[in-house]
């Protein structure tokens, strides 16, 4: 698929731009991309393939304040081979609790907006929908000397879909509650913190 093989280019680049910079245990601030994969969700889509994401975080004390861009795609349910992408740019709250220099864990709560882009090729049906999106979501990272983190991860995503009668006269059809577990990795750029 060219969508990892344009995060990987991606990541290089800015991995060239950021190569002088060090590594530290302590972030004042960091720069991130990251890709994961659900091992297990409940969702009305049949299966995540996967998500990838971009975002930016400021520490403010001992917490950290930024904004992502996740995109996921995803099939929905039954025989339609129906393709749905999900693009959802997002203000995030981070609070880190360091178990060890190796291992921590990392609650986040988000708020932001979805578009929901739904292809059917079969009977050429595509729908574009939008709303509000909100996220709980948990990480426990393995910290390694590299620029590269890997984390498992357990989140809540919800979406609340604008009204669209030509979509769905079913209010309950506008609420899209995603739970997922899985793994991925994150590739991330700091600056150290003085204090």
């Amino acid at each position: 698929m060219k969508i990892p093989k344009t995060i990987l280019i991606i990541s290089v680049v800015i991995w060239i731009t950021f190569d002088k910079s060090a590594i530290y245990a302590q972030e004042k601030s960091n720069i991130y991309l990251e890709l994961s994969k659900p091992l297990l969700e409940y969702s009305l889509f049949n299966r995540y393939l996967f998500d990838a994401g971009m975002g930016y975080n400021d520490k403010i004390n001992r917490l950290f304040v930024g904004a992502s861009l996740n995109m996921t795609y995803s099939k929905l349910k039954g025989e339609f081979n129906t393709q749905t992408y999900l693009i959802k740019p997002r203000i995030n709250l981070i609070y880190p609790i360091n178990i060890s220099t190796r291992f921590n864990f990392e609650p986040q709560i988000g708020l932001g907006y979805s578009v929901i882009s739904i292809n059917n090729k079969k009977y050429e049906f595509s729908d574009l929908q939008q709303g509000i999106n909100a996220i709980l979501e948990l990480k426990f990272n393995y910290i390694t000397n590299t620029r590269f983190d890997y984390y498992f991860m357990i989140n809540y995503d919800y979406t609340f879909l604008n009204k669209d009668k030509n979509f769905t006269q079913l209010d309950y059809y506008r609420n899209i509650h995603l739970v997922s577990f899985g793994i991925g990795a994150k590739l991330k750029f700091y600056e150290k913190d003085e204090k």
